[in-house]
C-alpha cells in the first residue's frame, strides 16, 4: 500500500527533476531562476516555488525562443491557442506529448461510437 507521503515525495522529486531540466536546457529558465536566486536542486516544498514569478502571456510571447529546448529528441511541434483573449499564444511540445494528445482524442472518439 502506497502512503500519501510517498506519493507527495515522488511528486516533489518529479517536479524538482522537471525544474532542473528546464534550468539546464532553456536559457529563459536558467536566467529567470538565477535572477531570483532559485535553485531547483534544493527544492524542499511547494512553498519554494513562490520565489519564481508567475509567467504572463506577453512574457511568453516575448521570450518564446529562449523557452524552447533546442535539442529535444524527436524535435518540437508548434501549436497555438485559439486566441479567445484577442491574440493566439504560440508554444511547442514534443513528440511524446503529441502522441498522448492523439491517444486521448482516439479514446474520446470511441466514447461516441
Amino acid at each position: 500500500m502506497v502512503r500519501s507521503w510517498e506519493i507527495k515525495n515522488l511528486q516533489l522529486n518529479k517536479l524538482k527533476d522537471l525544474l532542473t531540466h528546464s534550468q539546464k536546457n532553456c536559457l529563459f529558465y536558467k536566467k529567470r531562476f538565477a535572477d531570483v536566486g532559485f535553485d531547483p536542486s534544493s527544492l524542499k516544498s511547494l512553498d519554494d516555488l513562490s520565489l519564481i514569478p508567475t509567467l504572463s502571456k506577453p512574457e511568453i510571447r516575448q521570450n518564446l525562443d529562449d523557452m524552447v529546448w533546442k535539442d529535444c529528441p524527436g524535435g518540437l511541434h508548434r501549436y497555438n491557442t485559439g486566441g479567445s483573449s484577442g491574440e493566439p499564444l504560440i508554444f511547442y511540445f514534443d513528440r511524446r506529448r503529441q502522441a498522448y494528445d492523439a491517444a486521448a482524442r482516439a479514446l474520446t472518439h470511441r466514447w461516441w461510437e
